[in-house]
């Protein structure tokens, strides 16, 4: 029991490094994670490239990891009236080798997802998005448990929402976060685990 839900990520960190199943009562919230953020940006990029922000977002993300300066640099080429999704598509001769691939693959990713927007599930869409950019192992390396779970999460809520348009979707996750819905996080296991909650939120439940 935590005084404030502020401080339930030091302990959801330890137990998840410690391999101990648990599972949050009324946290942060499956769609506030930063994982699913991420990919929910990833989304709105491939569905609008023309969109800098989401397009920048999804550049510097763990699923394609370009550093800042390559991002600055791709900023600073755009001419005047286009984009970053523009600038993308151009010359990467200025930039070094291992960035430049990273780039090149982001432009091929892009241009393989934009296309089948509006007609392939976007269940299809994430999954394609998720596993062309390694996305998963991404954050294993970086010892994110958790955060594979929640991926693996929102794919599966994704099938279930049987939607083709990216737009509804997107907007029916943004109602869910906006309205302070509490959907929780993947689960370790579906008994057995340690529970997290604030005092408050413990009030008048019963525990064995």
């Amino acid at each position: 029991l935590c005084r404030a839900s502020r401080s339930f990520s030091a302990y959801e960190d330890a137990l998840d490094q410690a391999g101990i199943p648990f599972t949050t009562v009324a946290g942060r919230g499956f769609y506030q994670r930063p994982e699913v953020r991420d990919l929910m940006n990833a989304m709105r990029a491939v569905s609008e490239p023309n969109d800098d922000l989401a397009v920048a977002g999804l550049l510097r993300s763990p699923a394609l990891g370009l550093s800042d300066a390559t991002l600055y640099s791709l900023c600073c080429r755009r001419e005047k009236g286009s984009g970053l999704w523009q600038a993308l598509q151009g010359t990467m001769s200025s930039i070094d080798g291992a960035e430049r691939e990273r780039a090149q693959r982001a432009v091929a990713l892009i241009t393989e997802l934009h296309r089948d927007v509006g007609r392939a599930p976007v269940a299809d869409l994430l999954k394609t998005l998720i596993d062309a950019s390694h996305y998963r192992a991404a954050l294993r390396r970086a010892g994110q448990g958790r955060a594979v779970r929640n991926v693996d999460k929102l794919l599966a809520d994704a099938h279930a929402s049987g939607m083709v348009s990216v737009g509804e979707f997107l907007e029916y996750v943004a109602l869910l976060r906006d309205a302070g819905t509490r959907e929780g996080e993947a689960r370790a296991t579906s008994e057995g685990a340690v529970q997290i909650m604030s005092v408050h939120a413990a009030k008048g439940l019963e525990f064995p």
